[in-house]
This record gives C-alpha cells, structure tokens and sequence, in this order.
C-alpha cells in the first residue's frame, strides 16, 4: 500500500504540466535580478555596503568568504547581471543559472547585515532553476539548437516554485508578529519617510496615521 502510494505521488510530480508558465517565470526572473543589480549599482549600495566598510559580519561558518578588494566588487555585481541577462534571454542558460545563484549567493554571505529574506528566496530559486528545463521555451539556446525545445515540463518543477515562493512570505508574515510591526509599524514607517518628498502623496507618507 505504501509502495502504490509512493508511486502514485511520484507519478503526480512527473506529469506534464504546461512549459509556458515556467520559461516566462525565468524571464521575468532574469530580468529583475538585472534590474536589481543596476539599482544597487546606481545607488552607490555597492560602495557603501561592500567597498567602504573594513569589517564584515559574516556567517557562522563562512569566514572565508570575502569581498574582493578595490574595483574586484563592481566587476562581481557586473558578472551577476550578465548572467541574469542571459537566463532571461535563455542564453547558455545552464550555465549563466550556475554562475548567477554561486555568485549572487556569494556576496549574500559576505555580510549578514545586508541580509534580507528576498535574497535568500533569490539564492533558494536560483538554485532550484538550476536543475529545471527553464530554458527549452522562448529562449535563445532554443533558436541555437531547436531539439532542445519542448512544450511541457514536469508538474513538480511548477509546484516547487509555487511552494517556495508561498512559504517565504508566510514565515515572513510570522516573523512580523511582533510589537514593532504591529503596533508601531516599523520598519514600514521609516521606510515610508523616505519617499515623503514624492508630490501628492509624499506628505502623506510622513504621517504617523
């Protein structure tokens, strides 16, 4: 009983689901992870953050990990927009999905001051996409090599991505149950003060109500 059961859910995780959804997921992956890289550079963020600080917190365990020095840490942010540029394109993708979830985890772990829990949703997916068939749909390497193109993919490489996301902000909607979100609302309210100089709303914003 416990061995048809077994098989029955793994023949449940092995059923063709639809490509489409999964290929404009890494797209759209691809994409915000470049974005994000051109905001931190164009914010100074890579400076202020990595260059100019001379000591890090890091990880237990993770000592060894460092920044590299002078330019070293714009060229490291250069290369994880490539290689997001190229899983949005689907461009050498296997490899452009490695290099990005090795190097973007990597500067995640120089500091766990910089840490926020959509960085580590970012390494989590990065590293589940590395093992998916993210890249046979809408996607360069297919124009390359048109065998590589299919119209399905196995219903886990959905639902695992659905399950990650979900449980994501459900521990981060645990953690906030605490005094300081709920009744002081911070650390939204000092965000908010930041955009307080936006027209219309900016005012707004600033209002502890």
């Amino acid at each position: 009983m416990v061995t048809e059961g077994m098989d029955s859910f793994r023949r449940h995780l092995g059923a063709p689901l639809p490509l489409a959804s999964l290929a404009v997921f890494r797209v759209l992956f691809g994409l915000a992870m470049l974005l994000s890289v051109v905001r931190f550079v164009a914010k100074g963020w890579v400076e202020e953050l990595y260059i100019q600080p001379a000591y890090h917190f890091t990880y237990h365990g993770f000592g060894w990990v460092e920044p590299p020095s002078g330019m070293g840490m714009y060229w490291l942010f250069g290369a994880i927009g490539l290689a997001a540029l190229c899983v949005a394109l689907g461009f050498l993708y296997r490899f452009a999905i490695v290099v990005f979830f090795i190097l973007f985890t990597w500067v995640e772990l120089i500091d766990v001051a910089t840490y926020l829990n959509h960085y580590y949703f970012v390494s989590v997916v990065s590293l589940l996409l590395t093992f998916m068939p993210a890249h046979r749909m809408f996607s360069i390497d297919v124009m390359l090599r048109p065998t590589l193109r299919t119209a399905v993919t196995p219903r886990w490489t959905v639902w695992i991505l659905r399950f990650q996301l979900g449980a994501t902000y459900f521990f981060a909607g645990v953690a906030k149950l605490n005094a300081d979100w709920l009744f002081e609302a911070q650390p939204l309210r000092t965000w908010l003060k930041a955009w307080a100089h936006l027209p219309l709303v900016g005012p707004l914003l600033s209002e502890v109500w």
